[in-house]
């Protein structure tokens, strides 16, 4: 399989699309509301930090970094992404007031409409995407293996 359906396929499970869904929310919170100075966003990175490597280190085993990183690079870069995306959310959530958010939803319907109707589409595309190139190759695959089976079943 070429390296660009490979990362497809490994990109696109359904765990993988919800994380999809949560980094495409947060990239339309943070731009929607841009309440963050430099100083939160260096306190979100050094968050992400701390935690990255130590779900890094809980996750290599016995595995040297660039073997672990060469396997899924992904999962690197999700490591540290997930706790910056958290701890950035909640701090937009608490700069902005307890009037603009509840939990990490806005409460203006356009906006959580906008956010939430932002990740739900590039899921979609995601989600379509590997059903147009990826899905439908393993079912022309299965459908190939099961036609050879029934003429084999046929002639005995």
């Amino acid at each position: 399989m070429p390296p660009i359906k490979t990362l497809l396929q490994n990109s696109t499970s359904p765990p993988m699309l919800i994380l999809w869904f949560y980094l495409s929310y947060w990239l339309t919170l943070i731009l929607t509301y841009n309440t963050l100075s430099i100083q939160n966003y260096l306190q979100c990175c050094f968050v992400a930090i701390l935690i990255g490597v130590a779900n890094t280190c809980a996750g290599m085993g016995e595995k040297t970094v660039r073997e672990w990183f060469e396997e899924n690079p992904l999962r690197f870069v999700r490591y540290f992404m997930i706790p910056f995306g958290v701890s950035s959310i909640s701090m937009t959530a608490g700069l902005s007031g307890e009037e603009e958010f509840f939990l990490i939803f806005s409460t203006d319907g356009g906006k959580l409409g906008t956010e939430l109707g932002v990740a739900t589409g590039s899921v979609a595309v995601l989600a379509v995407a590997r059903w147009a190139f990826i899905d439908k190759e393993e079912e022309k695959g299965f459908e190939e293996r099961y036609d050879g089976v029934r003429k084999e079943d046929e002639r005995l």
